[in-house]
């Protein structure tokens, strides 16, 4: 989610080879009622998305957020590319000393709606307790240029966002991207967009400090950032220092130990933070990461959790204790994941070992004939009806359970994860024959084969 199947579908129409800050979330689901609900998550054909890059390119319009029209030819980025790394470098110092004043000068119109939603999160940054803040060129994208601001021609330029957070030094700092229009002013270079990438599925990312101020509270290896009048912090931070502990000891692989907790006012926040269209109303709790690196071949770092905030404080303290444990193994996985590992087994091993029993209960799943106990696709987990996805992830509650109860308990299984996960990114073939290897490495049987002893055994 945030700039993931689109952002690589530009990446492919363009003839690319990057590097993209896909975030992976994964998510404690809400119990299903008796009728399911739709939950939409709808992409852009590649169609249209190609036609957008080839005009984006020519320097024509796209409709974002300006309106004027072309206004000559649009510099290319590498005649101009000191420049803007003084100003991207200006841009991050202003951000680090949350510091209106040193960015007002660097934006193009700062009474514009960008400017003004920029110089707010420059002061909402005062309650951030950052450990450093970066911004630096891409260039693995194409040299796209837009023409949403008349005048002399625009630079749109992908930017690694790049954060890490006082308390929490032991998690790899989180790595996002922003899309940046920048326009000539004065015989410099200015920033006037972050959002004319968007027709093309390239959205820059969106913090809590984007949506309000903030501030921060923490308790030993707990850190929960927050609006100043959130109600619920000091039961969040108590119940996630619990649950910290309890991933601490259940999860038997190497892990920083720390926990970063987002907490959105209202699942409208929610969704501008996880940049998605599915219906949250099916979830009350993630789980993110980005790749560093290059794309397939990099570590999963700067892990956040998120709370759909109403709904989970509606929860009982054993259920949310459960499901924030939940959220954490997925934060202990990752130095052990590649972030191309199936849904089925990062949820599988994060209910099996983080809540050791499923929250959401085995019902559905003891009814199944044994020709419909499968495996979920991906796409079982955010679309369809919302007991499509409560059966996903009880069938892969399910399997993970068997394999710890009958394939070697949860070392074998944190070893099958982490051979599916980081010690495959070298070796050659698809995703299911890494995760067979892995499987045959640790179990002694492709996935096929425990799936028909899982089918058999009920």
């Amino acid at each position: 989610m945030r700039t993931t199947l689109l952002a690589l579908l530009v990446a492919l129409l363009a003839g690319c080879s990057i590097a993209v800050p896909v975030a992976a979330p994964h998510d404690a689901l809400e119990p299903a009622p008796a009728s399911g609900l739709p939950a939409s998550a709808v992409d852009a054909p590649a169609a249209a998305l190609a036609s957008d890059l080839e005009r984006l390119s020519d320097g024509g319009t796209t409709g974002a957020e300006g309106d004027g029209e072309r206004g000559g030819d649009a510099p290319a980025l590498e005649a101009h590319r000191g420049e803007v790394v003084q100003l991207l470098d200006d841009l991050a110092a202003a951000f680090l000393a949350a510091d209106p004043d040193a960015l007002r000068p660097l934006l193009h119109d700062p009474d514009s709606g960008f400017g003004q939603r920029w110089l707010a999160r420059a002061g909402n940054l005062a309650g951030v307790p950052l450990a450093g803040y970066a911004l630096v060129l891409d260039t693995s994208l194409p040299d796209l240029t837009s023409a949403e601001h008349p005048g002399d021609g625009a630079l749109l330029v992908s930017v690694v966002e790049r954060h890490g957070l006082l308390g929490a030094e032991s998690l790899a700092d989180l790595e996002e991207r922003l899309y940046l229009t920048l326009r000539q002013h004065d015989g410099r270079w200015t920033v006037a967009s972050d959002r004319d990438g968007g027709v093309l599925g390239l959205s820059s990312a969106v913090h809590l400090w984007d949506l309000g101020p903030v501030t921060s509270s923490s308790r030993g290896d707990v850190l929960v950032l927050h609006a100043p009048d959130q109600p619920g912090v000091d039961t969040l931070l108590a119940e996630t220092t619990v649950a910290l502990e309890q991933a601490r000891q259940r999860w038997p692989l190497a892990w920083p130990g720390e926990a970063v907790l987002l907490v959105p006012r209202d699942e409208d926040q929610l969704g501008e933070l996880l940049n998605v269209t599915l219906d949250l109303s099916n979830f009350i709790a993630f789980a993110t990461a980005t790749p560093s690196g290059t794309l397939g071949r990099g570590e999963l770092a700067g892990s956040r959790m998120l709370v759909n905030t109403e709904r989970f404080l509606a929860r009982g303290s054993e259920v949310r204790r459960s499901i924030l444990t939940h959220e954490l193994v997925h934060v202990a996985t990752r130095p052990s994941s590649s972030g191309l590992l199936p849904s089925w087994l990062e949820e599988g091993a994060a209910q099996v070992v983080g809540e050791q029993r499923s929250t959401t209960g085995t019902d559905v799943v003891d009814r199944l004939p044994a020709e419909q106990l499968v495996l979920p696709a991906d796409h079982d987990f955010t679309t369809g009806g919302r007991d499509d996805t409560f059966r996903a992830y009880q069938l892969s509650w399910s399997f993970a359970d068997w394999l710890v109860r009958t394939r070697g308990g949860v070392d074998a299984l944190a070893r099958f994860y982490r051979a599916a996960g980081r010690e495959a990114q070298q070796r050659p073939g698809t995703l299911d024959a890494r995760v067979d290897a892995a499987a045959e490495r640790v179990y002694g049987s492709d996935v096929a084969g425990l799936v028909a002893d899982w089918r058999a055994s009920r």
